[in-house]
């Protein structure tokens, strides 16, 4: 990096106890490169938030990838899905709606 501050999501919904994180993406290209950027934004965002107090108010953790271009996928995210959650203990959906 060039030490500057790493890509983080664009945005927080909280309320008690939910927290979901949010990256908004407009891409409507075949293949997974914008949800590899996607989910590494949200990552980011989400080890920042889980190193600091506040964090332990929140007990439903989701994170989204929203893409209002209706993508289409050649295979399914679910393997992707269950390794974020495993990873972060967060539930991660790729949709193009956000259901709170």
């Amino acid at each position: 990096m060039d030490g500057g501050m790493e890509k983080r999501c664009d945005g927080v919904l909280t309320f008690q106890p939910v927290a979901i994180f949010v990256e908004l993406k407009e891409r409507g290209a075949l293949g997974i490169g914008w949800v590899k950027d996607a989910e590494k934004q949200l990552r980011v965002s989400i080890a920042h938030f889980e190193n600091t107090i506040q964090s332990v108010d929140f007990t439903q953790k989701k994170a989204y990838i929203a893409n209002s271009e209706h993508p289409k996928f050649k295979e399914s995210q679910s393997m992707r899905m269950e390794k974020f959650l495993a990873e972060t203990g967060y539930v991660l959906r790729i949709e193009n709606r956000i259901t709170l």
